[in-house]
């Protein structure tokens, strides 16, 4: 693949199980971090940001936060929204 992806999560538990099917499928090119993505710093150039299930605050900080400062595009797919206004 072209492409490197790095999964930024604060969930270990969602993380091994994205390892565990990227093993199975035999990707090389995914990256997992046990991380706050406020503080997570890619070291590289990112191009996309892509957050899924966004919930409570993660939708602005991705808004507000790491797509300015990465200077990257966005895909952000919020969840229970009407949950959290």
């Amino acid at each position: 693949p072209e492409s490197t992806v790095y999964m930024i999560d604060r969930n270990e538990a969602s993380l091994a199980a994205g390892r565990a099917r990227a093993e199975d499928l035999a990707l090389s090119n995914l990256h997992f971090a046990v991380a706050d993505a406020t503080a997570w710093d890619p070291g590289t150039r990112v191009d996309l940001v892509v957050g899924l299930h966004c919930c409570g605050g993660l939708t602005d900080l991705i808004l507000e936060d790491l797509v300015p400062r990465w200077g990257a595009a966005f895909l952000v797919c919020s969840c229970c929204f009407n949950s959290n206004p």
